[in-house]
């Protein structure tokens, strides 16, 4: 989400078009008020580990990675 919103700042605002004049309001939903990315990220995860040799299931992963903080992952 963060490379998303990075890469969308600088399409924006780098000079490849009048884009920043045109911008009235930025909208953020990196909870998933708006729209639920877990399922999303589940198959990431699943393809990221995949590529390396690795697997995980869903059981696994949901009591995990799922909502879990970065300082309480095992």
């Amino acid at each position: 989400m963060v490379l998303l919103f990075y890469t969308l700042f600088l399409r924006f605002f780098s000079g490849k078009g009048n884009y920043a004049s045109k911008i009235r309001a930025l909208l953020f939903d990196l909870n998933g008020t708006l729209i639920d990315i877990g399922e999303l990220h589940y198959e990431a995860t699943v393809k990221a580990l995949k590529a390396l040799g690795g697997s995980i299931d869903r059981q696994t992963y949901d009591q995990n990675i799922h909502g879990i903080t970065t300082p309480t992952l095992p």
